[in-house]
């Protein structure tokens, strides 16, 4: 699994500037800094390419405000990423029971049991969001693991439609991006 966070000095997400479009736009870019290539180093950017582009690899992309968050993997890989920010107190309210899970109400828990739950949404190919609430955070763990330039400190163990899932979580700065990996 090969993991990407970038922060751009524009807002992502405007008409000319799709998550698509900057994927395009940027992923030579990013694989150019993440290996430390040389800009005109063409023949070993186009192996990179290749080796992240082979039918068997997935790709997943998320954006935040000016975060963009890819993922390549050689299963199937969803993620989700959201900038924490206060929103109303209902919304704390309404999911206060899960976010005792997690040890305390907040809008940093909120946003982790949120991208965790948007992730296993896109992972199950659920396209009413309205089924995020279907969603049942069952428990958590610490854990500590390092994917590039992600440090995940939580796995999240979601239920849905009576199947369990492990979801991945970090925070960075105020950014907060979950991961879900289903094997094939």
């Amino acid at each position: 699994m090969d993991l990407f966070l970038r922060k751009f000095d524009e807002p992502i997400g405007k008409k000319t500037n799709t998550p698509y479009t900057l994927h395009k736009q940027t992923k030579n870019q990013i694989l150019i800094d993440h290996y430390q290539l040389w800009e005109n180093d063409w023949v070993l950017l186009k192996q990179i390419e290749k080796n992240h582009g082979k039918k068997s690899d997935f790709f997943s992309a998320s954006y935040s405000d000016r975060w963009l968050f890819l993922a390549f993997s050689e299963e199937k890989i969803w993620v989700d990423i959201e900038q924490v920010k206060p929103r109303t107190s209902s919304l704390l309210d309404k999911r206060s029971e899960e976010l005792q899970l997690l040890w305390e109400e907040n809008w940093k828990n909120f946003y982790r049991l949120w991208t965790a739950k948007e992730a296993l949404l896109k992972a199950t190919n659920t396209e009413n969001l309205d089924q995020i609430w279907n969603i049942q955070l069952v428990k958590e763990k610490n854990t500590s693991e390092q994917s590039f330039q992600v440090h995940f400190d939580k796995i999240l163990f979601l239920e849905l439609n009576n199947q369990q899932y492990e979801v991945r979580s970090f925070c960075h700065e105020d950014l907060i991006g979950a991961v879900c990996i289903i094997p094939h």
